[in-house]
């Protein structure tokens, strides 16, 4: 490491270390410090002589940083960068239908979800909807096992015929390193994608991250080019707006149902928002992100010295 031009990383502790020894270093940020250890080690990071560019997933985030950490952090020395896509998964696509027929699914009007079943995530309105609607397909994709084996119990003990479990997506043929390998395909068998999160959001750690969302399905959906329904958590709205989706009280459960039946009844009225969500896409690929972060930096970096 003492041989390295800079540092990337997300762990606290070595963002503190190599910036109080003055190595380059750029700390990535995706929640708010914990502790009286976790705010130490922001403090020593900002400190240092190393400290070249604090990356924050979200302005929510940026803003509570900043004030608790005083005006360092703001522009340009702190980056507010999102998750991303890697548009290339995206590229032609089948429309709903042949993905459907692709899947072997039965070819009529799909709701989707994609991601983990963790509590907050919006699973038990996912539910209701689908009992009550039940001529409407809901695909969801992804989820521990442990999880998908609740959920298969709940929709049998409430009879929910309509409500497909397909847990973790396999890589098809493309080699093991390459994760979620055939979402896409799910994603695109869908009429309608879902992102019902809660006022309150468990992380796979339990901890709650409603605050400072950036969760990737949101930007593989808007890549997708689907009609994406999503809570209207102000997180969320960083990203989203009623040009691209559209938004919904989390808690009302008839809203979200009226969407789906709208859509269901009048497709032609929402397809502007599955085309504005596939240009909005283009602005958060993994490499447009990369040169944000490294561009800033350079500048900053100029601009100090």
């Amino acid at each position: 490491h003492s041989q390295a031009d800079v540092i990337y990383t997300r762990l606290p502790q070595a963002a503190a270390v190599f910036s109080l020894l003055g190595t380059p270093t750029i700390f990535e940020v995706h929640d708010f410090p914990q502790g009286l250890a976790g705010k130490a080690l922001i403090r020593f990071f900002l400190r240092g002589r190393g400290a070249q560019r604090l990356v924050v997933i979200t302005r929510a985030l940026a803003n509570d940083l900043r004030a608790a950490f005083g005006a360092q952090v703001v522009e340009p020395f702190a980056l507010i960068t999102p998750d991303g896509v890697d548009l290339e998964r995206f590229v032609s696509l089948p429309y709903p239908p042949e993905a459907r027929q692709a899947l072997g699914l039965i070819e009529r009007f799909t709701v989707g979800y994609t991601g983990h079943l963790y509590p907050g995530r919006g699973v038990e309105l996912i539910l209701e909807l689908a009992s009550r609607l039940p001529e409407v397909t809901f695909l969801l994709a992804g989820g521990e096992p442990t999880q998908v084996a609740r959920l298969r119990e709940l929709t049998g003990q409430r009879q929910i015929s309509n409500l497909i479990l397909t847990g973790f997506i396999p890589n098809a043929e493309l080699p093991r390193f390459v994760p979620n390998a055939e979402l896409p395909l799910y994603q695109a068998a869908c009429d309608v994608l879902l992102m019902p999160y809660q006022e309150q959001v468990a992380a796979s750690s339990g901890g709650d991250i409603a605050r400072y969302l950036s969760p990737m399905k949101l930007f593989e959906y808007l890549a997708c080019g689907r009609v994406i329904l999503a809570s209207n958590l102000p997180v969320l709205q960083e990203i989203l707006n009623p040009s691209n989706s559209i938004l919904l009280p989390p808690e009302d459960s008839n809203a979200w149902l009226n969407a789906i039946q709208n859509g269901l009844q009048f497709p032609e009225r929402t397809h502007a928002l599955a085309v504005q969500a596939q240009i909005d896409a283009r602005q958060y690929t993994w490499t447009a992100r990369v040169e944000k972060i490294f561009g800033n930096a350079q500048k900053a970096d100029q601009q100090t010295s």
